[in-house]
């Protein structure tokens, strides 16, 4: 059977003891979290969910996360992931274009959960620990008996994944990932991470995000553990990795040089780390991996792709500075040009995609949907160059996009909403690299009435509309916006004023 579960369910039955799950200080084994699964979709079914209706999640990384997942493909149900750092407004946005009815929400999130509430489509809430105002709690979900047999999923074309993407109007798109898009994306990342049952991923990357979980699904694949931290800080995240034998991880900036400047500092030797993951290096990480006798694998991928498209791995990342690899084994990628023709080395074009984990279509959303596609090929809307030998080299996002701290963010996003304080004329918004982050995001002003607006003033403006990392880290006001003959924004100009 090609779903989601079915990869765990193997799994399960031969490491049935094993801890599959170490959430903080409480661990769970496999068995454990396949009857909690199966006791979670018999709940569903009792509450009235039907086959290809969301159930939502608004959660940290946690146990009930994976059985959730599991759950929701065990009887054709769709998982609504949501992204724990958006404002309510956002949350209620996505709940209601997914026609969500049932929304699991932890006890981290208490506070969203009366706006939550206001999402016309929630019918049912279930709360994950000390949660007070759900309709249910997950414990007691757990505690009964259920005696209905669990419908057989077998339809691999059917939605098993929802994950909502900034899109170019501002209004967030909800990729749709298949149970066979899933279940390829775990077999990929098996293969490629080469991951086993002595494995321990420490679950660093949120499980909202593509990243954190089909990493989590591919390493309970395999009877690997998954170990989740919720107080994890920049100070104390070599000590997590070296006192619980962590041998693969995914990091993104500032949190890889913060483990790099940490092994320096103190002279750590993280003895059990085989691999880490990340996108462009953080400044060390050479030597890092020398020192620790680790890998480092580099990833490009998308949500509309599942996954990943390209990945670059252990000398060849020395010997190809700045590539992100050649595409995984079941990728197959074109650079085409404006006519949508493809082109060979050494040409800049808009990166294409065709795999059996490519998303089929948007969520409630034909426009989008209409433009994902030209024959067969999906547009990533990200432009890249090929060298001869096939590596491929991410030049920049077609359509401007801002990749900041893991996170990305589009600058007509942001705009929409800076444009509505009452003393801006015009503005525009991209991201400059940060040291720190990898990118942030900046903006450009014009007031109304000549007078500066400070960079205080547009994050308090901000702040109840947009989540945090989304929000302008520095503002610059100046007199005029360029533009180009064709009204566009020249950014480049843009970029010499701060330069």
């Amino acid at each position: 059977m090609i779903s989601i579960h079915s990869l765990f369910d193997e799994a399960a039955e031969q490491y049935e003891q094993k801890i599959a799950i170490e959430d903080n200080e409480n661990f769970y084994t496999y068995g454990q979290l396949k009857e909690a699964s199966e006791k979670i979709a018999n709940a569903l079914i009792s509450i009235g969910v039907q086959k290809k209706e969301c159930v939502a999640i608004l959660a940290p990384n946690c146990f009930s996360y994976m059985a959730l997942q599991y759950a929701t493909s065990r009887i054709g149900a769709v998982l609504e992931v949501i992204n724990t750092r958006h404002v309510a407004n956002e949350i209620i946005y996505a709940l209601n274009n997914a026609n969500a009815k049932v929304i699991f929400v932890h006890e981290d999130f208490q506070a969203h959960l009366k706006a939550l509430h206001d999402a016309s489509s929630i019918e049912c809430s279930v709360g994950i620990g000390k949660v007070n105002g759900c309709n249910l709690h997950l414990d007691d979900l757990l505690s009964k008996d259920y005696e209905s047999n669990l419908p057989v999923n077998s339809n691999k074309n059917e939605a098993a994944v929802l994950m909502y993407t900034s899109g170019t109007t501002g209004r967030p798109k909800g990729a749709v990932q298949s149970q066979e898009n899933s279940y390829c994306a775990d077999l990929i990342t098996k293969d490629l991470l080469g991951l086993n049952k002595e494995d321990r991923f420490f679950a660093f990357m949120p499980f909202f995000h593509q990243a954190g979980l089909i990493r989590a699904r591919a390493v309970l694949s395999q009877g690997g553990t998954i170990v989740i931290e919720k107080n994890l800080s920049k100070n104390n995240l070599a000590t997590i990795i070296k006192e619980k034998e962590i041998t693969i991880t995914m990091l993104v900036p500032p949190y890889g040089g913060a483990l790099i400047n940490a092994c320096n500092e103190n002279n750590i030797k993280f003895t059990k780390l085989r691999l880490l993951i990340g996108g462009p290096p953080s400044k060390g990480v050479r030597e890092f991996c020398e020192k620790n006798e680790c890998i480092y694998t580099s990833v490009y991928g998308q949500t509309e792709v599942t996954g990943l498209i390209t990945s670059i791995s252990g000398e060849d990342f020395w010997i190809y500075p700045g590539s992100v690899g050649k595409p995984v084994s079941d990728m197959n990628m074109e650079i085409w040009d404006e006519e949508g023709r493809s082109v060979g080395p050494g040409c800049i074009g808009e990166i294409m995609a065709k795999s059996s984990r490519c998303i089929h279509n948007y969520w409630n959303n034909e426009e989008a949907t209409k433009l994902l596609y030209t024959r067969e090929w999906l547009h990533t809307g990200d432009l890249g160059i090929v060298d001869e030998e096939g590596y491929l080299y991410f030049i920049g996002r077609k359509k401007e996009l801002i990749k900041t701290g893991g996170e990305n963010v589009y600058p007509l996003e942001v705009e929409q909403v800076v444009i509505k304080h009452p003393n801006i004329q015009d503005l525009a918004v991209m991201g400059i690299p940060d040291s720190e982050w990898g990118e942030k995001v900046i903006c450009f002003l014009v007031s109304k009435d000549g007078s500066n607006i400070s960079n205080t003033e547009i994050k308090q403006f901000c702040q109840d509309q947009l989540s945090g990392y989304k929000i302008p880290k520095e503002v610059y006001c100046i007199e005029e916006i360029p533009r180009n003959h064709t009204g566009k924004i020249d950014k480049l100009s843009l970029k010499t004023l701060i330069n």
